[in-house]
């Protein structure tokens, strides 16, 4: 009988130790080259796919110092993964192997009351906001490196000598003032509602978290305008760059939708910390080296930055535009009293296009989306090399699945 239990222990201690190559699943380890490109490379997210024959956690293993990289399988065997550094012309090899679980690297716990807290190492860095009782989702707080608040408090919370105008620039939010003539950027009492019909999913690992939303934006009356879905990737970077890849794709589900010519608006907006406002001790640039409200408001331009000290240190967010994007780059609703929007329909008002109307029409049944990461660093816009974070984005490392 000791003989057979003894038996039974030693087939369970070889599963468990065959899980971390992969043997319970079929997935045999598989070797990928990684090439930098003409770029150097910093805390980058990447992303590439492969088989994975049904494993559900997998860890990258460098060929040559034996660094484990964790890395995360989603949807059609897609794997992210964040590469840490790679000079210019470089190229690394590493050993895709199944693993027995993930490390759980960064995680979302949603409290099933319209918040869901995004924490890394078990603190949290941001929550995604849906309640009913707001009139749009948004994110709220934006944590960079120490702890430091990029964004503003009011009205989610109330800090000493923080200014409470402007009550619909809650933190980090998606909003345009005139769909169809209603207003979703302002809170006033005829203004529209993003209503969250379902959350499609919550998914946490070593590598990403993902929060996908779908929403209708609603008028006055309760009439659907428009249907959305909203997804949200927040990367297992460091504090001190963080990565946020927001993906928003409107569809005009009951007849053609006009995003008005209006400079209240922004696919991607938020309002920072006043201690960095432009009129305070922050510091506005873009993409192109204009500095300030006055060189960067209404500009097209790849990207946008604010930046300034909190708490001592000097931390920044910024706003980048994909190229797929419509009317790429974007014009920027940028203002010292610390609001940054990337808002690419009000060309009468920004005048900085040939164009003399930035209405854009929608018509019935079709879709338009818009791609944006929102960078969160330590240091100003050239220290933290933000050019360099944008052609990560746009341009990420290349992966060829080798053998």
């Amino acid at each position: 009988m000791f003989r057979n239990s003894f038996a039974v222990l030693l087939s369970v201690v070889l599963l468990v130790s065959c899980a971390g190559v992969g043997s319970s699943t079929g997935f045999a380890p598989r070797e990928i080259a990684v090439k930098a490109g003409p770029h150097d490379r910093q805390n980058c997210p990447v992303r590439f796919t492969m088989p994975v024959d049904g494993a559900k956690h997998v860890r990258l293993v460098d060929k040559e110092s034996g660094e484990v990289l964790p890395a995360q399988v989603g949807e059609k065997n897609a794997i992210t993964f964040i590469l840490p550094s790679l000079a210019a012309g470089a190229e690394k090899r590493y050993t895709v192997e199944a693993s027995s679980a993930g490390t759980g690297g960064i995680d979302a716990k949603n409290d099933g009351e319209g918040r869901i807290d995004i924490l890394q190492g078990g603190e949290v860095f941001t929550a995604y906001h849906y309640a009913e009782k707001y009139k749009k989702p948004f994110l709220y707080p934006v944590l960079g490196a120490n702890g430091a608040r990029l964004t503003r408090g009011w009205p989610m919370e109330e800090f000493p000598g923080e200014p409470q105008d402007h009550v619909h620039q809650k933190s980090l939010w998606v909003a345009h003032g005139e769909v169809n003539s209603v207003d979703y950027w302002g809170e006033g009492g005829g203004s529209g509602t993003q209503r969250t019909d379902e959350l499609v999913a919550v998914e946490s690992g070593d590598a990403f978290v993902r929060i996908h939303a779908k929403n209708s934006w609603v008028n006055r009356a309760d009439e659907t305008i428009l249907a959305e879905e909203r997804e949200y990737v927040f990367y297992n970077t460091p504090a001190a760059a963080r990565s946020i890849d927001l993906t928003v794709t409107v569809t005009a589900t009951e007849g053609d939708v006009t995003f008005g010519d209006t400079k209240e608006g922004g696919m991607c907006s938020l309002r920072v910390n006043p201690v960095i406002n432009g009129n305070a001790a922050g510091e506005i640039r873009n993409s192109l080296g204009q500095v300030g409200e006055r060189e960067c408001w209404g500009r097209r331009a790849a990207w946008c930055d604010y930046s300034g000290p909190i708490d001592g240190r000097v931390n920044g967010i910024a706003i980048l535009d994909h190229p797929k994007n419509l009317r790429h780059p974007t014009c920027w609703h940028v203002r010292d009293y610390g609001l940054m929007a990337a808002n690419c329909f009000g060309y009468s008002y920004f005048k900085s296009t040939h164009e003399k109307s930035g209405d854009f029409v929608l018509p019935a049944g079709e879709s338009v989306t818009f791609r944006y990461r929102v960078f969160v660093h330590a240091g100003g816009t050239i220290e933290a090399k933000v050019g360099d974070r944008y052609i990560d984005y746009i341009t990420p490392p290349t992966v060829r699945v080798l053998k």
